[in-house]
């Protein structure tokens, strides 16, 4: 059975014909579309874990609520590892701007008639996203802003980092959200110091973060499944 992970990229570069390559355990693939602006990179891989075969039952009826179960991967992680290193990577030297994770389609390609036989579903398309809620602008914040430049233009490079935290993070890329926002924490409560022992001095000396922080704890606290999943991530992380 092959397994494959397909998604599609944004780049300033195309590929004049399509380019594979191969490695022990993994075939990589990029290439270009027709009118050279539509890109797509692959990776695939064998699998011999049946385990991890996608699941469809249908119910009982044959409608109402029916099941996609997707098992676990022990290849996804790494497979997505790879192509997150090609996506930075290639940024310098191949001009790619940005893989698209988060409508990535997965494959299982079976390799003769009873592997496919055991296969219920052959592909998938999966697209996160977290629920927003336009809202209207406001006319007299709006006009604060623009009158008040003088006074407030110290935060234009801190809320630069928390305007990057927030695409980030809306984007499912924890770690680098996670550096924006302290770098947004750092440069407004820091004091210009650098090393982790002066920075946390400073940081719990400020009376208006030390509130913040003490309210994100007890916002957490208050919800007993969002911390069991903080908890779960450290223990997994060994923190």
């Amino acid at each position: 059975m092959i397994y494959s992970i397909k998604a599609k990229f944004e780049s300033h570069s195309f590929a004049h014909e399509p380019i594979s390559i191969e490695t022990p355990n993994y075939t990589i693939k990029i290439w270009t579309e027709e009118d050279q602006q539509t890109n797509y990179i692959s990776i695939h891989s064998k699998i011999e874990d049946e385990s991890c075969l996608p699941q469809f039952n249908v119910s009982a009826k044959g409608k109402g609520n029916h099941e996609l179960k997707i098992n676990a991967n022990p290849k996804r992680k790494e497979m997505i590892e790879i192509l997150q290193y090609i996506e930075s990577m290639g940024t310098f030297w191949l001009k790619i701007r940005k893989i698209d994770f988060q409508h990535l389609k997965e494959d299982w390609i079976p390799e003769s008639d009873s592997e496919r036989e055991k296969l219920k579903i052959n592909s998938f398309r999966m697209s996160r996203s977290y629920n927003k809620n336009p809202e209207q602008i406001d006319a007299v914040v709006f006009k604060k802003i623009v009158s008040k430049k003088e006074d407030f233009d110290y935060l234009t490079i801190p809320l630069s980092f928390f305007r990057g935290g927030e695409i980030e993070y809306e984007n499912f890329n924890n770690y680098f959200a996670f550096m924006n926002f302290y770098l947004f924490l750092d440069s407004l409560f820091s004091n210009g110091k650098f090393s982790s022992d002066q920075v946390i001095e400073e940081f719990t000396k400020n009376d208006l973060l030390m509130d913040a922080v003490r309210r994100a704890i007890a916002f957490i606290k208050a919800d007993q499944n969002k911390l069991a999943q903080i908890q779960a991530y450290f223990d997994d992380m060994q923190l």
